[in-house]
């Protein structure tokens, strides 16, 4: 997701949420976003939850994307190697 207004804090709110179970967070400084990268296994019970918290002090969602994982991505995460590798 992308959002405006990012704090600090909220890494720590976002991160106490249920089924979040990664976060990557990154500044895009040309256009004053933050990129924020999460993993969780049920994106919709998460989702409701996550545009609450996001959309409070100042911070606003901008762009959200939803990306299920390829088996490449699955097999990688659960060997650690790619099969070229």
């Amino acid at each position: 997701m992308e959002v405006t207004g990012w704090k600090p804090e909220m890494t720590g709110a976002i991160q106490s949420l249920a089924g979040i179970r990664q976060m990557v967070t990154r500044f895009l400084e040309q256009d004053g976003i933050w990129e924020i990268h999460l993993q969780t296994e049920n994106s919709r019970a998460v989702l409701p939850h996550l545009i609450e918290r996001v959309n409070t002090n100042g911070t606003h969602l901008v762009n959200l994307n939803i990306v299920a994982p390829t088996l490449e991505d699955v097999f990688i995460h659960l060997t650690g190697k790619a099969l070229r590798d």
